[in-house]
């Protein structure tokens, strides 16, 4: 064995332990960041040719993936998104409408229009009688009115998050084909590639808060999106999708 043989056996280690001390600093660093997934470094022995000593060299890197896990978590982003919004959107009506039976506008004036009917009708020919009942309606009929603008406004605000959601997921799922792309491009065993899956399975929970996604990895790293009914959002080119004031609808096939 020459000197110059075993020199680059012992050099080829040194590379490999520096890159491992970069990688055990990178997950210690990331610990915290839900963007990021633990990555191991894979070796395998080097070929230096016949007669001489054989090294060890990075032979690729492996991500900590389940992709069960992820749908998983896919699903709950999903139910979890769709609570929040519900949530929202109910306790703005509960506002509007009163926390409690007990604050409650609209039950409270129409059980004291009701009252006013019944001792209308017990004593026709009271002035004041009539007048309680002609009160009692106009309060009656100007909290209708106000429940009925309220409601309007969440309707109106209602459809103009359904249009900016759509927009949202439209250029989401162009960000993820776009990673798809340069996934399918990278080095199957280099570090970038898992940097990008990163990137890429991040993004993919964005949409996941705005629709039920199902993912779907394909062998050349790229990743597809459907629906759980089965509408493709994501095989190759991205879905695109419009909100035409009422319904979500599908540009490619108008589904």
């Amino acid at each position: 064995m020459s000197l110059n043989a075993a020199l680059n056996a012992a050099i080829s280690g040194l590379r490999v332990n520096q890159a491992h001390v970069q990688l055990v600093s990178a997950n210690v660093a990331h610990a915290n960041d839900p963007g990021y997934t633990k990555k191991t470094l894979v070796r395998e022995a080097a070929n230096m040719g016949e007669g001489q000593v054989g090294g060890v060299q990075i032979a690729g890197f492996q991500a900590a993936i389940s992709a069960q896990l992820r749908r998983q978590y896919e699903s709950f982003t999903s139910a979890n998104g769709l609570t929040n919004t519900q949530q929202e959107y109910l306790s703005r009506i509960q506002t509007l409408l009163g926390a409690s039976s007990d604050t409650a506008a609209l039950p409270d004036l129409f059980n004291k229009f009701t009252a006013a009917w019944q001792s209308f009708q017990s004593q026709p020919e009271s002035a004041a009688a009539q007048h309680q009942v002609i009160a009692h309606g106009d309060q009656l009929g100007a909290e209708v009115r106000r429940i009925r603008a309220g409601i309007d406004q969440i309707d109106g605000e209602i459809r103009k998050d359904l249009d900016s959601a759509t927009d949202e997921l439209n250029d989401k799922l162009a960000k993820v084909f776009e990673l798809n792309l340069r996934i399918k491009a990278s080095d199957p065993n280099g570090a970038e590639r898992l940097e990008l899956i990163d990137q890429r399975d991040q993004i993919v929970r964005e949409p996941a808060n705005l629709i039920d996604v199902r993912s779907v990895e394909r062998e050349n790293g790229a990743i597809a999106l459907f629906t759980p009914a089965g509408l493709s959002l994501l095989d190759g080119a991205p879905a695109r999708f419009d909100f035409d004031g009422t319904n979500v609808i599908s540009v490619d096939s108008g589904q």
